[in-house]
């Protein structure tokens, strides 16, 4: 208490608007402190979703929804795969921002430099954005934005999702 007397004149204290100005300032101060400390949002987990596919008069439906389906893995070692339309892809994630970046560096499983070029320059780079309510939100490429949902994680005993 010594020290803080040498800091703070407590001749100001004796003033009646001082001492509610400075506990003012410290309910100010904690609660800046707890409401700006917010946990990180975790990617890692099964994320899914469907997409907008119009198909044409007479298509199968099963194609139809298996167009239209995104699934995004992501591991706690900073890898993930995703699932677009059927077509698989993997590759690293990479963090900024708040935003998680998925970047393929396999297509069904066979390495993107052993792709014709043509092809490399189709692999869609995804973007993971987080929102308040728990989902994210995907694009490909910046485009078509896909809510997706987070799925249960599996019990490791039984298999089934936890509760």
């Amino acid at each position: 208490m010594t020290a803080i007397g040498r800091i703070i004149d407590f001749r100001a204290v004796r003033k009646p608007w001082v001492m509610p100005l400075l506990i003012l300032l410290l309910v100010v101060v904690t609660l800046a402190a707890t409401t700006t400390c917010d946990k990180p949002f975790s990617f890692v987990g099964t994320w899914k979703g469907l997409r907008e596919v119009q198909g044409v008069p007479g298509a199968d439906p099963g194609i139809i929804q298996n167009q239209r389906e995104v699934e995004v893995k992501i591991d706690d070692r900073g890898a993930f795969n995703m699932t677009i339309g059927g077509m698989g892809y993997s590759g690293p994630v990479s963090y900024g921002g708040g935003n998680a970046d998925l970047i393929p560096i396999s297509i069904m499983g066979m390495p993107v430099e052993r792709q014709p070029e043509s092809v490399q320059k189709t692999i869609p780079a995804g973007k993971l954005v987080p929102a308040r309510n728990g989902t994210v939100t995907f694009t490909i490429d910046g485009k078509d934005p896909v809510v997706l949902t987070k799925e249960p994680a599996a019990n490791a005993t039984t298999g089934s999702p936890s509760p």
